[in-house]
């Protein structure tokens, strides 16, 4: 088993995507509702190699811009009928390269901070009963001994 941070790749080039670091920030709050604005980091991270360095550092660049378009322009994502997501407020890609034996590994990482609203709603309490309450008086002297 292993975590979705260090999966292990057979073969390059590879796409591993997972995200993290859910954060809400309430924006109402109050009654039986609860309102948050919800971001989120999506994180794809883009693996490939290359006999030459300059080859492979294309390759993940190439690969990024792919990553990034299909990302930001899918309607499943962010159209006004569909989308299920409010906007991208930042991406942040990351370079990185390795020298092997044979060949070089460039990694990048691609963040995407993505953000949405959550609407939480409890159930109103029943209060059809509270139309019965009756109040009634007591004397609130004491017995005499």
């Amino acid at each position: 088993m292993h975590r979705a941070r260090v999966w292990p790749v057979t073969s390059k080039p590879a796409l591993l995507i997972y995200g993290y670091a859910e954060r809400k920030e309430a924006t109402t709050q109050g009654g039986y509702q609860h309102q948050f604005r919800v971001t989120s980091s999506l994180v794809i991270r883009v693996l490939t190699e290359g006999p030459l360095s300059g080859d492979a550092e294309i390759l993940c660049e190439d690969l990024c811009g792919q990553v990034e378009r299909a990302i930001l322009r899918a309607p499943e994502l962010f159209s006004p009928q569909d989308g299920v997501l409010q906007r991208c407020a930042g991406v942040t890609t990351q370079l990185s390269a390795e020298q092997k034996e044979r060949a070089t590994e460039v990694e990048a990482t691609i963040e995407f901070q993505l953000v949405w609203e959550e609407v939480f709603t409890m159930a109103e309490p029943d209060t059809s009963e509270c139309a019965t309450v009756s109040v009634g008086m007591t004397d609130p002297t004491l017995p005499s001994a």
